[in-house]
């Protein structure tokens, strides 16, 4: 990814130097003249076979044609995904680096005022929404959210204070109970562990862990979402259940450094907006068990500012609140 140190985002903050540190500066990526003509690389702030490393996958996979472009995906994970967002935000903004945005880029906001911020990314769609549920090993004790009143869980995330962790301590706390949290690097190192009893639960979307509740090694207690979803349609949320957790959703979306020039975001956004409703994406998705979703860049901006108050509720009553939002 191209990068331009010293642009003044937020100077001096961890994640500008993690970012460096993981070697995020490349560079012949494009050249002056018409728009694409050269590899885009898309950063993916997550591990490798994650639900969000997954998507992004597909997603780009198909964009490669309306953009008439090679797209080059690269994980940078690490710090909840502040490294990669780092390394993005500092980036060229031509159009030749753009970045995977997820929930937790809001949540970061929150746990760190030198984070990335919204402002500091073009943002231009969204193309995916998916619900979290929460995940037990088959033989656990635990068949319902009621038999978890009392219990001592080991619960792991992908990261303190990210949405796999305010997921689960929002129902703690209408449990009235205390879990201890474990940060892995993503979704998939924590279905690992899962799977290998060294935790006892974990929140996930279903793309991640929906072979293992088809074979019997999972079960799902209950969903985050307002309603029942078409995946599991036999689940019940948590309201229903009677425990009051807002609903908190998994999306994702497409982002470039703030300031692109006007004629190469036009093109990205209409490749975007085409990947996103052709057919051929979406029978893609179906398979993998991805929730397309698309959102406009505009509309997907106002979505993010909407959440920005409710996270950072839930992180100020994590006791993990260190901005204002």
């Amino acid at each position: 990814m191209r990068t331009t140190p010293g642009t003044g985002r937020r100077s001096a903050a961890p994640w500008i130097a993690a970012a460096v540190a993981v070697g995020t500066i490349l560079s012949g990526c494009g050249a002056a003249g018409p728009y694409p003509d050269g590899t885009v690389e898309l950063m993916i702030p997550w591990s490798a076979g994650g639900g969000s490393d997954l998507s992004a996958r597909l997603f780009v996979s198909e964009l490669e044609e309306p953009l008439s472009a090679t797209i080059s995906p690269a994980n940078e994970p690490g710090a909840n995904g502040a490294i990669g967002w780092g390394s993005l935000a500092q980036a060229d903004n031509d159009g030749y680096s753009v970045g995977l945005l997820t929930y937790d880029v809001l949540s970061n906001e929150i746990l760190d005022p030198t984070s990335p911020a919204l402002e500091d990314f073009d943002i231009l769609a969204q193309y995916e929404q998916q619900e979290l549920y929460f995940y037990v090993p088959s033989d656990s004790p635990y068949e319902t959210a009621a038999d978890l009143e009392g219990s001592n869980l080991t619960v792991g995330t992908s990261g303190m204070g990210g949405i796999d962790h305010q997921a689960p301590a929002a129902l703690a706390r209408e449990l009235g109970v205390e879990w201890e949290y474990v940060p892995f690097d993503g979704q998939a190192d924590g279905l690992t562990n899962l799977l290998g009893g060294n935790i006892d639960a974990f929140v996930f979307t279903p793309t991640v862990a929906a072979q293992y509740v088809e074979d019997g090694t999972l079960r799902i207690l209950g969903t985050f979402a307002s309603e029942r979803t078409e995946e599991y349609p036999d689940t019940a949320t948590f309201v229903e259940q009677g425990y009051d957790v807002p609903p908190i959703a998994s999306f994702r979306g497409i982002a470039a450094p703030a300031g692109l020039d006007e004629e190469v975001r036009a093109t990205l956004v209409e490749a975007i907006e085409t990947t996103a409703q052709d057919e051929e994406y979406l029978a893609a998705a179906a398979e993998a068990g991805n929730t397309p979703r698309y959102r406009t860049g505009e509309d997907f901006e106002a979505y993010m500012n909407e959440l920005r108050p409710t996270i950072a509720d839930l992180l100020q009553e994590m006791g993990l609140a260190q901005a204002a939002g």
